[in-house]
């Protein structure tokens, strides 16, 4: 009789602990109090109970569904201070998870159009074990690698409903998943505290191109209503080169300048631009087919709408972009990233030896790296402050950026930043730049 692998109750079926299947390791192996957990989890977040929703958080089987407990977390670090379009954004992400756990026929729809849109075939189907399907030596008998296949395409689908932006923008908005969770889960308490939920559910996608930042604002080019506008800039435009053309979704907010992307915008090519702002008037979701060409030319890489996934409060990519169809890696150390950077490298070193962690030594490295390269240089600061109001966020590392990050060539430095931070990070940015100053 084997051994169960570790944390596995005995008498689950040994393929169900295979790593290679995630979903069907986790739903095999999960507890039924940890479904009651999870259930409560989700009814505490639609009531807007983020400590609640902390107490009963089960971590699910895809490392892309993170976003979850990282969500509740910044609220919680937030508290009052939490803007309101955050938990507008935190509607959205939470209708999705709450079609899927109510097996909403829209979730296998959207995607599987998602997944054929953004991928050129369906080899990515095929498990990576298993040599690919030739049709020609296909016979009528019993297929012992059929059930692998089956259970690889679950789990590749399964993911690329997690990752996918374009999965998100179909159930949460395309088909109404949003209006419908506002309508029957949403709480009066968290639509209260939210800005602006049904105009939200009913925004549209639109063709944008980014131009100039300026503070904590971003100026973008409508190409189909061939205007200007004036958005809250989160980052978006920070990591991309300048007139970067997106696809992206405009709602309203009541802080200024009164627009924002609803999420991280979807970088697009110009033919592909001009191909969706020319359907536009005329018909309301083939811009899919029109992605779909461009993957088929090459404009667009296979798979190129798994983007990672961002913080509620800040458009900049949390992680790498996810691989929808690998398998699930052991994730490096720090170190082991920055072998190519051996200054960088040294410096995390030392902060380690001085008691930090990795994510804590990361975030004030990264800080470092930053005032380092804008003193001096006040205009690059618009385009790299969204990157340190993402470590502002995390208390442990402002304790760490008063010790490490306040000499005194950073005083103007961080006042610049908290000009271009939101309202709720500016007095961190104000503290550390007096402590420079003292």
């Amino acid at each position: 009789m084997s051994t169960p692998a570790p944390g596995v109750a005995a008498g689950t079926p040994a393929a169900a602990t295979d790593r290679r299947f995630p979903l069907r390791h986790f739903l095999a192996t999960i507890s039924f109090e940890d479904r009651v957990r999870m259930g409560r989890c989700m009814k505490a977040q639609a009531a807007r109970d983020v400590g609640t929703a902390i107490g009963n958080y089960v971590w699910g089987p895809y490392p892309e569904a993170a976003y979850e407990a990282f969500d509740l977390i910044e609220l919680s670090q937030l508290g009052d201070d939490a803007p309101p379009w955050a938990y507008s954004r935190w509607i959205g992400r939470q209708s999705q998870r709450w079609l899927a756990a109510v097996a909403d026929p829209r979730v296998r729809e959207c995607a599987a159009e998602a997944f054929a849109t953004t991928h050129e075939d369906f080899s990515v189907l095929d498990p990576p074990w298993l040599p690919p399907f030739d049709p020609d030596s296909f016979d009528d008998g019993e297929d012992e690698d059929e059930e692998d296949s089956l259970e690889w395409a679950r789990e590749v689908m399964s993911r690329e409903f997690v990752a996918n932006w374009l999965a998100f923008q179909l159930c949460v908005y395309e088909l109404g998943g949003m209006r419908d969770f506002l309508e029957r889960e949403a709480s009066d308490a968290l639509i209260e505290a939210s800005d602006h939920p049904y105009e939200w559910a009913d925004a549209k996608l639109g063709v944008y191109i980014y131009g100039w930042r300026q503070g904590d604002t971003l100026s973008v080019y409508d190409l189909q209503n061939k205007q200007e506008r004036t958005v809250l800039h989160l980052g978006a435009s920070s990591d991309v080169p300048e007139c970067t053309i997106v696809l992206g979704r405009l709602v309203p907010i009541t802080q200024e300048p009164g627009l924002m992307f609803e999420s991280r915008p979807l970088v697009i090519d110009p033919e592909t631009a001009r191909g969706i702002v020319g359907l536009a008037k005329e018909y309301d979701a083939d811009w899919l087919s029109e992605l779909w060409k461009a993957v088929v030319a090459g404009r667009l890489s296979d798979g190129f709408a798994s983007v990672g996934f961002t913080p509620l409060t800040s458009d900049l990519l949390r992680g790498p972009p996810l691989d929808v169809g690998a398998a699930l890696n052991p994730s490096a150390s720090l170190l082991d990233n920055l072998v190519d950077f051996p200054e960088d490298a040294e410096r995390v070193r030392e902060l380690l030896a001085a008691g930090l962690s990795e994510p804590v030594a990361d975030g004030v490295r990264t800080c470092e790296i930053v005032l380092e390269g804008s003193d001096g240089r006040p205009q690059t600061i618009p385009s790299l402050a969204p990157l340190v109001a993402q470590y502002l966020l995390n208390d442990e590392v402002y304790e760490a950026l008063l010790v490490h990050c306040t000499d005194a060539e950073h005083e103007r430095t961080w006042r610049l930043i908290a000009d271009c931070v939101l309202a709720h990070l500016r007095p961190r940015c104000h503290v550390l730049a007096s402590a420079c100053a003292s």
